[in-house]
């Protein structure tokens, strides 16, 4: 008997998706610094969205333009936090208390799911995120701002066939780092 092996992956990318996020609505005056909407910053683990409970993934939904700057204040634990945007396109910098600017990136609309930019967070604190729009109408942006998002991708690889007689269980080892069917930094379960 020839047994066909057919190995299903889920795999989880570096992004966002929308199911079960907790959604913040952009809320106004937000103008300046002083005036910042208090956001939550996202701690989603690869768990949580593996099992489709995205309870700590913060999303902003927000509107801006060329003339309307929207301003977000965050709690962040000290080391790697990500801006995670998606949507049209718009421009952020992130700063610290003192006003430094830790991080300035210009956001083109991906052309599928999100772009996430890394930022280091020298201290556990309070930072800020100033959102600009590149187009004089005002148009619709998503922001998250803390640990990492995932995407759920679904990915089949064949591994040929084995050949079994007796009856007898048969246990095979593949090893799939060498796989470039599985894109690089992707966690598997």
């Amino acid at each position: 008997m020839v047994l066909k092996i057919i190995i299903t992956l889920f795999l989880m990318l570096l992004g966002t998706t929308k199911a079960s996020a907790q959604i913040v609505g952009e809320s106004e005056p937000n103008n300046t610094k002083d005036m910042a909407q208090l956001i939550q910053a996202t701690k989603e683990t690869a768990i949580q969205a593996a099992t489709g409970s995205r309870t700590d993934q913060y999303v902003v939904m927000g509107s801006t333009s060329m003339k309307d700057i929207d301003w977000y204040k965050v709690y962040l634990s000290k080391g790697t936090q990500y801006v995670n945007c998606n949507d049209n396109d718009f421009n952020f910098w992130v700063y610290d208390e003192m006003d430094n600017n830790i991080l300035y990136q210009s956001y083109t609309k991906a052309p599928f799911g999100s772009r996430v930019y890394p930022f280091e967070a020298y201290y556990s604190g309070y930072y800020y995120i100033k959102v600009q729009g590149t187009n004089s109408v005002s148009q619709n942006y998503k922001l998250g701002v803390g640990d990492h998002t995932y995407a759920l991708a679904h990915c089949k690889i064949k591994f040929g066939s084995i050949k079994m007689s007796n009856k007898k269980d048969y246990v095979q080892e593949f090893n799939l780092s060498e796989n470039n069917d599985i894109p690089k930094g992707t966690l598997v379960y």
